[in-house]
């Protein structure tokens, strides 16, 4: 286990130093140096430069991107809270045809999709935007779910182990427990 330095400022100063480093190896990189010229330039391995380069861009990128995740993330959490308001709506919308609004009832003599007008069918609801609403918060919840990366199989471990014991040794210690034999099993069998 590592111990603590008993010089802080001895590994503020190795830390700031290894900061400058990585942003001089991240410069001569953008100029188009390899990294054998950059391990050159500045004195270290290039297996140093590419683990400071990939250090560099792990410190740089990924508090952009976690950023930019989570307010991704929260865009789609509006989005979903807006396909629930639809869904709670107790407001159902009619069937409009033309114009007119579709009215339908078992009793009403007139055929059951036309519009009527001097009818008292109650009016046809629509439940369109209901399952419009269910298919965007199922869309949604499946962005969100590719967006943090839950949607990725996990490997299952499994394992198999041989019986002990043949099938057909088993057969015969069950027909041995049920108290079969083979005269038994031949007089029922004729």
């Amino acid at each position: 286990m590592a111990q603590p330095s008993q010089h802080p400022t001895k590994d503020a100063t190795v830390q700031a130093a290894l900061a400058e480093r990585r942003q001089q190896a991240h410069r001569l990189a953008i100029r188009g140096l390899s990294y054998r010229q950059i391990a050159a330039e500045l004195g270290v391995s290039h297996q140093t430069v590419a683990n400071d380069l990939k250090a560099w861009t792990a410190e740089v990128r990924d508090p952009l991107v976690n950023e930019r995740r989570q307010l991704e993330s929260d865009r789609l959490d509006d989005l979903i809270r807006l396909a629930y308001d639809v869904l709670g709506n107790e407001r159902m919308q009619l069937v409009v045809s033309e114009g007119r609004v579709i009215r339908w009832s078992a009793d009403c003599s007139a055929d059951r999709h036309t519009a009527v007008n001097d009818c008292t069918c109650e009016p046809l609801l629509d439940s369109r935007p209901i399952v419009q609403a269910i298919e965007t918060i199922r869309k949604l919840s499946e962005s969100k779910r590719k967006l943090w990366g839950t949607d990725v199989p996990v490997k299952q471990e499994v394992e198999i182990t041989a019986p002990a014991k043949s099938p057909d040794e088993e057969l015969r210690e069950l027909v041995e427990q049920l108290g079969l034999n083979d005269s038994t099993h031949e007089r029922e069998t004729q």
